[in-house]
């Protein structure tokens, strides 16, 4: 699809929502965007799927909400649910 609006997380404030939805205009949510349908993240404005939207945690940067969502359903996909007697090795720099 042409133009292409590329990023495939964002997260941001919520501006505009329709009746129902369990967000607000002012929330922060962080996501997983239809940046294949042309609706990308690397914009002022991007289109939201309530469905695979979460609140961005207080805690976290802009930045570190929005990397969030595809890094912690890859590590759990290859984890599989956290319980006792599972080890995880954490390799990082």
């Amino acid at each position: 699809m042409i133009p292409l609006r590329a990023g495939e997380e964002a997260t941001g404030e919520v501006v505009a929502v329709p009746p129902g939805s369990r967000f607000a205009p002012g929330n922060r949510s962080t996501e997983i965007t239809w940046f294949l349908e042309g609706w990308g993240g690397y914009a002022q404005y991007t289109y939201l799927r309530e469905v695979s939207a979460v609140r961005a945690p207080s805690a976290m940067t802009d930045e570190e909400a929005g990397g969030f969502p595809i890094a912690f359903r890859t590590a759990y996909a290859g984890l599989g649910a956290p319980g006792p007697g599972k080890s995880v090795v954490r390799v990082a720099g």
